[in-house]
C-alpha cells in the first residue's frame, strides 16, 4: 500500500467532510421541516433540530394535500408518469439491447454493424465497447 504524507491525508478529510454536509444538511433540513410542529409558514432560522415534534404536516397532505385534489389523484397521476416512464426505458433498452446482439453476431439484417437509427437519429453502439 501506498503511503501518502499527512497534510495531503488532512486536507482529503477535510474536503470530504465539506462535500458530505454540502450533500446531508439539505436532507436534514427537509426532514426537519416536515416534523416540526411550529412552523406555520417559512423557516427565518436554521435549527438542527424542530422546537416542536409533530406529525400534523403529513396528516394534512392526506387530508387535503394540494387545493381540492385527493391524495388518490395524486398517487394514480404519479403512478401513471412512473409506470410509462419504466415502461419506455424498457422498450427502448430491449431494443438497443437486441441492436446489439446482431451487430455483435455481424448480422447483416437492417442495420450497420457500428451504426443503426432511433427516431432518425443515427446511434454509434460501439462507441464504449471493445
Amino acid at each position: 500500500m501506498r503511503k501518502i504524507k499527512w497534510w495531503h491525508q488532512v486536507l482529503t478529510q477535510l474536503i470530504l467532510i465539506v462535500v458530505a454536509a454540502y450533500v446531508i444538511l439539505p436532507i436534514w433540513g427537509v426532514g426537519r421541516l416536515a416534523f416540526d410542529g411550529s412552523l406555520t409558514s417559512r423557516p427565518t432560522e436554521f435549527r438542527l433540530l424542530p422546537k416542536e415534534f409533530s406529525m400534523n404536516s403529513f396528516l394534512e397532505v392526506l387530508d387535503k394535500p394540494y387545493q381540492s385534489v385527493s391524495f388518490l389523484t395524486l398517487f394514480k397521476n404519479s403512478m401513471i408518469v412512473s409506470v410509462s416512464a419504466a415502461f419506455l426505458a424498457f422498450i427502448l433498452g430491449a431494443s438497443l439491447a437486441f441492436a446489439e446482439s446482431l451487430a455483435s453476431a455481424g448480422s447483416y439484417l437492417l442495420i450497420d454493424r457500428d451504426r443503426f437509427n432511433v427516431f432518425g437519429l443515427q446511434v454509434s453502439i460501439r462507441a464504449g465497447f471493445s
